[in-house]
C-alpha cells in the first residue's frame, strides 16, 4: 500500500477511546478583549494522554480561557493554588499569598488579569488569572511537591490552534486499525462518520474521485482502495452492505476530494498530509537534512514516551510524583547524574520549554533508544514496584551512554542545543503543507 508506515508491534498502539468510538464532546473558553465577552466554544476531542513525560493531566482540575486578541491561555490561579496545595480553601490561600507579596512589593500578581470562568454553581464568575509566564513567576511562592509536574504540564499546553488540530488528528487516530503485517489502515464507514458525511451515496462519490486521482497518479487503486464485507443486523436477518479498506495514502485522496466547507475536512486535509510527510522522512532518513531527522525523531519519541508511560503505570506507578521521578531517573542514567532541571538549565531553557525540544537528532536518538529498552524491560520481565522500576530506567539510560562512550561518541549533556524548536519546525512544515 502506498503511504503506509512501518509495521509496529501491538503494544505500541494506544487505545484511546471507547469500544464504541463515541466522539467526546468538550469546551474551551473564548475571551474577546474588543466585546469584553467570554463564550463557550465546543470542541470535538477524543480521550487521549498527554503528548510526552506525563501520564496525567490537570486539565480537568483548572479552568482556563483563550485570549483572543494575545493569543495566549489564561489559567486560574485559584484552580493552580488548589492542585498544587490541596488547601480546603484555595481562594482564601490565594487572597493571603497576594496580600503577602503586595506587602513585599512582588511584582508577581500585579499583571494578572480578571476573566470570566465557569464557577461551581454554573454561572460565569469573575476570577483571577495568569498566562503561562505569569504563572511560573507566581508558583515560585507556593511550595508544594508537584511543582516540577505541573510546570512540565504547563509546557505542554498548546496554542488554541495546535489544540485543535491535535484534537482532530486523535480523533483520526482513534478510528485507525492495523492488521496482522503490522499495516495501518482505515474503514471507509467510520471515516465517512469522523467526516461528517450523514449519507453513504455522497460519501463514496468522493471515494470515487479519490480512486480516480489515484489512477491518474499513476497508482493502481486496488492497492489503497481494497473492497471488504460488513454485516449489519437487518431485524430478524443480517445483510451485508460492504466496506472499503483504505490506506493512509487513501485517506489522504479523499479529504483531498472532501468537501471544502467542512472545517473537518480542511482539518483532515493537514493530518493527512503531515503524516504522509512523516512517514516519507522515515523511509528516507538517512538522506534528511538535520531538522528533518529531528522532526521524525522526536515523533517517534512521542509515540515510544506514552508507551513507556503505560509500562509504568503497569509497575505500580501512578502517582504523577512517582512518574517524574521514574522519568527523572532516565535522564540521571544517560546524563551521567542530570536530570531534567539540570539538563533544562544546561541548555540554557526557561522552565516553560521542553528539554526534547531543543535536542537534535542525535540527542534524540540516545533518549529513544532509552525510552524504547527501558519499555521492553518492563514488559518483558513483569517488573513491579516503583522502586524496580526506577531502577531499570537508571540502569537503562546509563548503559546506554556507556555505549556512546565505547563507541567513541559525544556524551549527550556535551551535544550542541539547536536554536529552533521542534515546535518552531513543526510550524514551519505546516505552512509548507498549505
Amino acid at each position: 500500500m502506498a503511504g503506509t508506515i512501518q509495521p509496529v508491534t501491538n503494544h505500541l498502539r494506544l487505545i484511546i477511546i471507547t469500544l464504541r468510538k463515541q466522539v467526546i464532546i468538550f469546551f474551551f473558553y473564548l475571551f474577546d478583549e474588543d466585546t469584553g465577552s467570554t463564550v463557550q466554544v465546543p470542541v470535538e476531542n477524543v480521550e487521549d494522554l498527554n503528548e510526552q513525560d506525563l501520564e496525567f493531566i490537570y486539565d480537568d482540575k483548572i479552568r482556563k480561557v483563550w485570549h483572543k486578541q494575545e493569543e495566549k491561555w489564561y489559567f486560574s490561579i485559584i484552580d493552580v493554588c488548589q492542585v498544587l496545595t490541596d488547601s480546603e480553601n484555595p481562594k482564601n490561600y490565594w487572597n493571603m499569598l497576594k496580600s503577602r507579596l503586595r506587602q513585599e512589593g512582588n511584582e508577581a500578581y500585579t499583571n494578572c488579569v480578571r476573566l470570566k470562568l465557569k464557577a461551581s454553581d454554573g454561572k460565569m464568575r469573575l476570577t483571577d488569572c495568569a498566562n503561562t509566564d505569569q504563572l511560573l513567576r507566581i508558583i515560585q511562592f507556593i511550595p508544594s511537591r508537584n511543582d516540577e509536574a505541573f510546570k512540565q504540564w504547563l509546557s505542554l499546553q498548546p496554542s488554541q490552534q495546535e489544540d485543535e488540530s491535535a484534537s482532530t488528528g486523535s480523533l483520526f487516530e482513534s478510528i485507525r486499525h492495523v492488521d496482522e503485517y503490522g499495516q495501518e489502515f482505515w474503514y471507509a464507514r467510520e471515516l465517512q462518520v469522523a467526516l461528517e458525511y450523514k449519507q453513504w451515496r455522497r460519501f463514496y462519490s468522493v471515494i470515487e474521485k479519490a480512486k480516480e486521482a489515484c489512477a491518474n497518479s499513476g497508482n493502481n487503486p486496488d492497492d489503497d482502495f481494497a473492497n471488504v464485507g460488513k454485516i449489519v443486523n437487518a431485524g430478524a436477518t443480517s445483510k451485508d452492505i460492504g466496506d472499503i479498506k483504505l490506506s493512509r495514502y487513501a485517506c489522504y485522496l479523499i479529504v483531498q476530494n472532501g468537501d471544502p466547507h467542512k472545517k473537518v475536512i480542511a482539518l483532515g486535509q493537514t493530518y493527512f498530509a503531515v503524516k504522509t510527510r512523516e512517514q516519507e522522512l522515515a523511509e528516507t532518513f538517512d538522506d534528511l537534512s538535520e531538522d528533518s531527522k529531528r522532526l521524525a525523531t522526536r515523533n517517534e519519541m512521542r509515540i515510544h514516551n506514552k508507551s513507556l508511560a503505560e509500562a509504568a503505570n503497569l509497575a505500580g506507578i501512578t502517582d504523577p510524583r512517582d512518574y517524574a521521578i521514574f522519568q527523572n531517573k532516565g535522564y540521571h542514567g544517560l546524563y551521567g547524574g542530570l536530570g531534567r532541571k539540570e539538563i533544562q538549565k544546561r541548555k540554557g531553557l526557561k522552565d516553560s520549554q521542553n528539554i526534547l525540544d531543543y535536542m537534535g537528532s542525535t540527542e534524540l536518538a540516545a533518549n529513544l533508544f532509552r525510552a524504547t529498552q527501558t519499555d521492553e524491560k518492563i514488559r518483558r520481565e513483569k517488573i513491579t514496584g516503583k522502586d524496580a522500576a526506577n531502577k531499570t530506567h537508571f540502569e537503562v539510560g546509563k548503559k546506554v551512554r556507556q555505549t556512546i562512550k565505547d563507541l567513541g561518541g559525544t556524551m549527550p549533556e556535551n551535544l550542541p542545543t539547536p536554536e529552533r524548536s521542534i515546535r518552531q519546525l513543526e510550524r514551519e512544515e505546516r505552512k509548507k503543507l498549505k
